[in-house]
This record gives C-alpha cells, sequence and structure tokens, in this order.
C-alpha cells in the first residue's frame, strides 16, 4: 500500500525589473536563468506557449523534449500557473503572481506537488522547486542579463 502526500513550497521575493520584464524572463527566457533541466546540453530552447491550454516544454530538436506541462492560467504580466505530471502518479500545480512595487517586481510563488511522494522525490521537489533557491539566478538574468547556470 502506498501513502499519498503533498509537498508545498512557497516563496516570496523582490527583483528589481519591471513585471513586465520578469514575467517575459518567465516565459520566454527560462532556459538563460534556471539552472536545471531534464535535457541538459540537448536542450535547444525551454517553449511556452503563451495562453491558457498551450504547452511548457523542453525543446531538444527534431520532435524530442519534455513536457513540463500545460498553462492553466495566463494573465500577463500578472499571473501564470502551469499544471503537470512530475512522475507516475505525482501532479503538480504551479502559481507564480508577479506584482508591481515600484521599479521592483515582488515575486510570490506557490508549487504543489501531490501524489505518492516518496522521501527521495520529496528532497528532489524541495531542492528544484524553491524558486527562491534560484532568486540570484533570476535577478542577474532580468537586472544585469548575465547569464548564471550552476
Amino acid at each position: 500500500m502506498s501513502e499519498v502526500r503533498a509537498v508545498k513550497i512557497e516563496s516570496e521575493f523582490s527583483v528589481h525589473a519591471a513585471r513586465e520584464k520578469v514575467f517575459a524572463a518567465f516565459c520566454n527566457e527560462q532556459h538563460n536563468w534556471y539552472p536545471h533541466t531534464y535535457g541538459g546540453d540537448r536542450v535547444k530552447a525551454i517553449v511556452m506557449e503563451p495562453r491558457v491550454g498551450g504547452q511548457v516544454f523542453e525543446d531538444w530538436g527534431n520532435g524530442a523534449g519534455h513536457l513540463y506541462g500545460t498553462v492553466s492560467h495566463y494573465d500577463p504580466p500578472a499571473a501564470l500557473s502551469i499544471r503537470s505530471r512530475l512522475a507516475d502518479g505525482i501532479l503538480l500545480e504551479h502559481h507564480t503572481h508577479f506584482v508591481a512595487d515600484g521599479d521592483a517586481t515582488v515575486i510570490k510563488d506557490r508549487m504543489v506537488a501531490f501524489g505518492e511522494i516518496s522521501d527521495d522525490m520529496a528532497e528532489g521537489i524541495r531542492l528544484h522547486g524553491d524558486l527562491a533557491r534560484y532568486e540570484g539566478h533570476l535577478r542577474s538574468w532580468v537586472e544585469k542579463g548575465v547569464t548564471l547556470k550552476a
């Protein structure tokens, strides 16, 4: 018998850039600042089809890649939500809100994984899903145009 559990990660931080620029970094430029992918060096781009129902995926070329999920809420530049299948039996809901705060943008990020999650999987979800861990990468990209990879 397997147990079902949830892993919830919430973070909030500020980036000194207009929210349109920060929203674009999430939707069109993730491959420039987020250091983890499924395909490694094969990744040509991370694609987000900018609409509800659009797919979010790694493009490895020649039709190969990895599907991250489906856009379930799209309200540029205020909010973005993606629903994913992380692994067999594990669903993932990822919601990000972008709040203008003068010359900066406050990012409010919440991710919930639900399903048959082992201790090792929970640790991986916490490691790769906690956006606050990559705050410096995002900040360097949107504030300075510098790509940082782990």
